[in-house]
């Protein structure tokens, strides 16, 4: 019965008709209009605001809330808005909070306050509860008069807590905040933070450590995101996202000297097409990339790359998969069910591979095999890797994956294998032009032969070891080749100074071809 009654209670609160109930006292708010409180610590004299026993709307205009009030002859501290306070309110159109309030209460605080097009939150406040701005669909402007880093410490209680969802407009000290700079030096970003706020950009700092989910939904005009944080964990439920509902945002950009990207950090961004991993990159971390529908195009070759986490690119449309040899741990499932996905070259001398990494990508036609020793894969093998896939692996090695004696390896339901040296031959270009290898080497003639073609209006220049012909043979041992070719403009511009500097707009040649 208990249950039954307070369950009752509940709904008629959401319904927006509440209850009457007693006030400790009344007194004049700094806006003349009349407030109502109970004392919620008689030792600290502390008061809550509250409902009045009136009937609704007893508040119009612009309310402005003292930080203290008087009762009997004492000060009394205004520390928090009590559950649904202002509820029903349609005649306010904004609210001042005193910095000595610290939360706002659960259930229309200031809920079906229609008319209010803002909101002042102060520095000293901790905690808003869950629908505290229930139907306050004009809400246009939260101020706040503490800081970025104070902001990112509230506690929102809840998804519909944060009234930055009804206003979108985040105002600190004045300034309104679109191009997000969070401040070295802090190190966590509460659930929920910037929920729904018109963010065109944001900026992480190396100092961030714990990066809770739904940190960033719904921030419908955020396109750019900057990210230095090392050593970062995102914390919350497991599969949740930091950057829900985001449309627009198509530029996650990382740190020169990132090591390491987090689990979730980039999950369900569905807008992004390609990444540019760090160089200095040594670790993705489970679900780092997950959902990424539409995500294209990374770059793992021009990094230290040394583990991919489970589930880290599940779900998304990659091309093609070219993983340096520093790379021997690829979890499981790692990049599973992905129908774009025909390409997979992974040059690791040796490696560990997690089970179903490939599950569900029933396009695969070729896999280029670096090691000799093939990884096992999973009793479900047929189902991984297609049957009908080029598999390329080192001379001498196709025996070996072939083999079915002991069930060891599994590969051996492939039949279409080739022999190749265990070496790559990549060519890049600079802007102006494009390289192509024309020839890969094979076990028994141990050359490449590549090509620099430049653009209309462009000349080649020369290969990034310095040979100056465009087509060319090259004698292939046991390094790795990666070679940029470089163009300069036929006919520079007048009055402008055009410098050849081959460290400027490398383009990778990964995109057109695979690593032969």
């Amino acid at each position: 019965m208990r249950q039954r009654l307070f369950l009752m209670a509940m709904g008629v609160l959401l319904a927006g008709v509440p209850k009457a109930w007693a006030y400790d006292f009344s007194a004049p708010a700094t806006s003349a209009h009349t407030l109502y409180f109970n004392i919620i610590d008689s030792a600290n004299h502390y008061v809550a605001l509250t409902y009045p026993n009136e009937n609704s709307n007893y508040i119009t205009g612009d309310l402005v809330v003292p930080a203290t009030v008087q009762h009997d002859g004492q000060t009394w501290t205004v520390r928090s808005v009590g559950h649904a306070a202002f509820i029903n309110c349609p005649g306010m159109t904004s609210c001042v909070l005193p910095e000595t309030v610290i939360g706002i209460g659960r259930y229309n605080a200031f809920g079906s306050c229609h008319n209010m097009t803002s909101i002042t939150l102060p520095a000293s406040l901790k905690s808003i509860d869950q629908y505290a701005f229930y139907q306050c669909d004009a809400l246009q402007e939260v101020h706040y008069t503490g800081t970025i880093e104070q902001w990112c410490k509230i506690k929102f209680i809840n998804w519909n807590s944060n009234p930055l969802e009804k206003a979108h407009t985040l105002i600190i000290n004045g300034d309104t905040v679109r191009d997000l700079v969070l401040p070295e030096g802090l190190d966590t970003i509460r659930y929920w933070a910037f929920k729904g706020c018109n963010l065109r950009s944001v900026s992480f700092p190396h100092s961030i450590r714990y990066i809770s989910y739904h940190a960033f939904e719904m921030c419908d005009s955020l396109t750019t995101v900057y990210f230095n944080a090392d050593s970062t964990i995102t914390n919350g439920y497991a599969g949740e996202a930091i950057f829900v509902d985001c449309p627009m945002l198509t530029h996650f950009v990382f740190g020169d000297h990132l090591t390491q990207i987090p689990s979730f950090l980039v999950l369900g961004v569905t807008s992004i097409e390609s990444i540019q991993l760090p160089a200095n990159l040594r670790t993705i971390d489970d679900n780092a990339f997950a959902n990424c529908h539409n995500l294209r195009h990374v770059d793992f070759v021009h990094t230290q790359l040394q583990s991919i986490g489970r589930n880290a690119f599940s779900a998304t449309a990659l091309e093609s998969v070219v993983l340096p040899r520093s790379c021997t741990h690829i979890g499981a499932s790692a990049f599973q069910c992905n129908d774009s996905l025909r390409y997979v070259c992974i040059m690791a001398d040796s490696l560990y591979w997690g089970g179903g990494i490939f599950w569900r990508c029933p396009n695969i036609d070729t896999i280029r095999m670096f090691t000799s020793t093939p990884p096992h894969l999973s009793i479900s093998f047929e189902t991984e890797i297609p049957a009908t896939t080029h598999l390329i692996v080192p001379c001498g090695a196709a025996a070996t994956y072939a083999d079915n004696t002991l069930d060891l390896y599994n590969w051996y339901y492939i039949t279409d294998v080739e022999e190749m040296p265990a070496v790559a031959v990549m060519v890049e270009a600079t802007d102006g032009g494009s390289a192509h290898v024309l020839s890969s080497p094979t076990c028994d003639n141990l050359t490449a032969e590549i090509e620099a073609v430049a653009d209309s209006g462009w000349h080649f220049t020369h290969w990034s070891d310095g040979d100056t012909n465009a087509h060319r043979t090259l004698a292939v041992g046991t390094d790795d080749i990666i070679l940029t070719a470089h163009f300069s403009p036929d006919s520079p511009t007048v009055g402008i100074d055009i410098i050849d500097n081959p460290d400027v707009s490398i383009s990778s040649a990964l995109e057109q071809q695979h690593v032969k």
